[in-house]
């Protein structure tokens, strides 16, 4: 043992004294035959190198380098063949970094492979970092050496694909950290998926079918779905005969014109093929969709015999090809005994808790391994017993785009080490929330840099995103992202459930700390603009969230002045837009949208009044819309300045002036007859009304409001409940995530009518 102990010294030195310095000494070998991807690879090691020592090597073709210099060979060079290194043997995004003499082989799999070894050179031994649109490490030593390697790695997930929009999103972020796309091909980036849809992909088989009813899904009345461009664009009867030799058909040509392309591009073919429901919760029902499913206890049966047989039958003829389906809403839970054939891969997505779907609890917010996510957990382990391959669609993103200071960075550590105990292969997850998400690029660099090897470690990364972004300030900082992280963990509800104005764990305690530590860290890192700029990036959620839950927060309505509050989150808020996605303006239209929507929306909540004497000693949980609220159309207001609400010109209502309503303000509908109008409330998840009132028989024609109750009902949702007065174009209110899960709710709603003229000043719903 102390023999070896000195040989291990006694090594150590001798690469210390010997190891040659890059500056100098060294010159960029390509294969004489070098690909387009290669020759990208060369100059990445170049320019990169050459910004960290001062010195660009030279690149030169194989056959004549003069071998003057020491080398470093990047591809299929000769030189590393003769070192036994058979590329044959790699797969595509495989890696090989190797010294020999002093020389350094960066090589690997076609196409990416040699790409991917250039940066983790780079960036391992370079410490060059790009750890978002605008932050590139890249530290300066002239005396940087070669270095001593033998390294031969792949990434562990097939597919890293982090989705913030359809349009282009940053390159050299994605590239550099091995990210991959849906959607680009660049730098060797070529996708493995055929020429069809990535997701919600049946559409593209039906396209040129015949209008023959039987080929296509039956609804639940024995109607036949004839594909268009509206809610069942690609409904498919998944046991009917014809249709799955259909899609076998159209399947076979997508693979041959691929192939046709890829041998005219050089470059690899495709190797998966989508064929997926459409984004909805259509089934066939036709008697046997609807025997099969009933029989296996899961939808999911019809749709994986109908893809079992595809892949069966496409095998025979391209053994290399995966097919891949969504299990996803209705096929979502596995069935009974069928299982997948070897060549499917069963692309498992399931929706969040915010959706209101008392099936899933999903709380997209923490792992799949917190006891919220026990029903999705069991759904991903009982398909790990149906399929060889599985895909995971994530969601880290709470929808509609939260403004609060969400984080799912300790989640994100969490479930890419239980997807690869699992035996999951593929990642893409939506994270559309670039703005108002709390640590947002260090959720998707940790996020990248795990879907490559879930066994990195989470927290050495972290800190080197914290030191890289943050300088001085990355203690302070990494102290805020443990706030956020405590306080979501000792949160003790499903907080994709709940609205960001009802979680009750950002409280004046926790933003009172919060801002102490950004403006503790601005301090620390006063005078850098590069370091203030990016702690600035955190404020967004933080004074949104504020707003959010503006009339539970004493201390910090006491701190700010409420117009002075929201001007400043809009102008931090354009900032950060600008700094992340300033060149997708598909993207920045869209969070632009966002923003204003936000901002009248927070206005209107702000507006509050005290209870009425006759509700004030009714103990419970009293959430109120005003006038303004009830004053939506189809959820949306058109216009929305100094607290005056412009209509649509199709609204059935308008907002007036009424003295006698709580805020001035009261919602006028004029009915054709009021004897005929209802006061709805529905829980439209189970399909039901809880209650059905004539306004005739509650409120007298006096000119008078009247408080009428509309009954009390226990939640048996995430506050998927609806009160519609006649119609939802008319008053309307929704209840999206504001009512807890088995509390018992009583409805309240103050109306008032003259003839058929019907005002609506309040609604209140009192939870216990």
């Amino acid at each position: 043992m102390k023999k070896y102990f000195v040989s291990l010294i006694l090594f150590l030195l001798f690469t210390q004294v010997y190891a040659l310095k890059i500056a100098g000494n060294y010159t960029i070998v390509i294969p004489d035959n070098a690909n387009p991807i290669e020759l990208k690879a060369a100059q990445h090691f170049a320019i990169y190198i050459g910004k960290v020592t001062d010195f660009s090597p030279q690149i030169v073709r194989e056959k004549k380098f003069d071998a003057k210099n020491k080398a470093v060979y990047i591809g299929a060079t000769d030189f590393a063949k003769k070192q036994k290194i058979n590329l044959a043997e790699l797969d595509r995004e495989e890696w090989i970094i190797r010294t020999v003499n002093d020389n350094l082989i960066i090589t690997g799999g076609y196409p990416r492979g040699a790409l991917y070894g250039v940066f983790e050179y780079l960036e391992k031994h370079a410490k060059v970092l790009v750890l978002d649109e605008k932050t590139i490490i890249i530290p300066t030593d002239k005396n940087l050496e070669i270095g001593k390697y033998d390294l031969r790695f792949k990434p562990v997930l097939n597919q890293r694909a982090i989705h913030i929009s359809n349009a282009a999103d940053n390159q050299r972020l994605k590239e550099f950290n091995k990210g991959y796309s849906l959607y680009q091909t660049y730098n060797g980036m070529t996708k493995f998926l055929g020429a069809v849809r990535p997701h919600h992909s049946f559409r593209n088989y039906v396209q040129k079918w015949p209008a023959k009813g039987e080929l296509f899904a039956m609804d639940s009345k024995g109607k036949r779905m004839i594909p268009g461009k509206g809610i069942h664009p690609g409904m498919i009867c998944m046991t009917n005969p014809e249709a799955r030799q259909l899609v076998l058909k159209q399947l076979r040509t997508f693979i041959k014109n691929d192939r046709i392309k890829a041998d005219k591009g050089k470059y690899p073919y495709p190797y998966v093929y989508d064929i997926s429901q459409e984004d909805n919760a259509i089934k066939c029902e036709c008697p046997t969709c609807k025997a099969l499913a009933e029989k296996e206890g899961s939808y999911s049966a019809p749709l994986l015999d109908f893809i079992n047989f595809i892949a069966h039958e496409i095998a025979k003829e391209y053994p290399d090809i995966y097919i891949r389906t969504f299990a996803y809403m209705y096929s979502e839970k596995a069935p009974k005994t069928i299982k997948a054939e070897k060549n499917v891969i069963i692309h498992l997505a399931m929706l969040g808790s915010e959706f209101g779907d008392a099936l899933h609890f999903n709380d997209t917010t923490r792992p799949i391994t917190h006891k919220f996510n026990k029903m999705p957990r069991q759904i991903l382990n009982e398909w790990a017993k149906h399929a060889d391959n599985i895909a995971k669609w994530d969601y880290w993103i709470v929808y509609p785009r939260q403004v609060a200071p969400l984080v799912r960075v300790n989640a994100i550590a969490q479930d890419m080490k239980y997807y690869k105990e699992n035996n999951i292969k593929w990642l893409f997850a939506e994270l559309e929330n670039p703005i108002w998400m709390s640590f947002f690029s260090l959720t998707r660099y940790l996020g990248y840099k795990l879907a490559e090897n879930p066994d990195a470690d989470a927290d050495k990364i972290i800190r080197q995103f914290m030191q890289g972004c943050y300088g001085p300030a990355a203690e302070t900082m990494l102290e805020y992202l443990n706030l956020l992280e405590k306080t979501i963990a000792e949160y003790d509800k499903n907080i994709s459930s709940v609205a960001p104005q009802e979680l009750d764990c950002f409280s004046d305690d926790f933003y009172k700390n919060a801002l102490g530590l950004l403006q503790k860290a601005e301090k620390e890192a006063a005078g850098n603009k590069f370091y203030l700029e990016r702690i600035a990036l955190e404020y967004p959620p933080v004074l949104g969230g504020i707003l959010q839950r503006w009339k539970y927060l004493p201390e910090m309505r006491k701190k700010f002045e409420f117009n002075k509050l929201i001007a400043r989150f809009k102008d931090i808020s354009m900032k950060t837009i600008d700094y992340r996605i300033a060149g997708n303006q598909y993207l920045r239209q869209s969070c632009i949208k966002s923003l204003n929507e936000f901002m009248k929306d927070a206005k209107i909540r702000s507006l509050t009044a005290p209870l009425p004497g006759k509700f004030a000693k009714i103990k419970g949980k009293w959430i109120d819309f005003n006038a303004f609220q009830l004053a939506k159309f189809d959820g949306e207001w058109t216009d929305f300045n100094d607290y005056n609400v412009k209509m649509k010109a199709n609204s059935q209502v308008k907002l007036v002036d009424d003295k006698d309503a709580t805020l001035g303000k009261a919602v006028l509908y004029n009915a054709k007859d009021i004897n005929e109008v209802l006061i709805n409330l529905s829980d439209w998840m189970h399909i039901k009304y809880l209650s059905r009132l004539k306004v005739v028989e509650h409120v007298p024609d006096d000119g008078k409001y009247h408080w009428v109750k509309l009954g009390t009902f226990q939640n048996t949702n995430y506050g998927a409940v609806h009160m519609e007065l006649p119609t939802r174009n008319a008053i309307y209110a929704g209840f999206w995530r504001q009512l807890e899960l088995g509390k018992n709710c009583t409805y309240y709603i103050s109306l008032k009518r003259q003839g058929n003229s019907l005002f609506a000043d309040r609604m209140l719903i009192n939870q216990q």
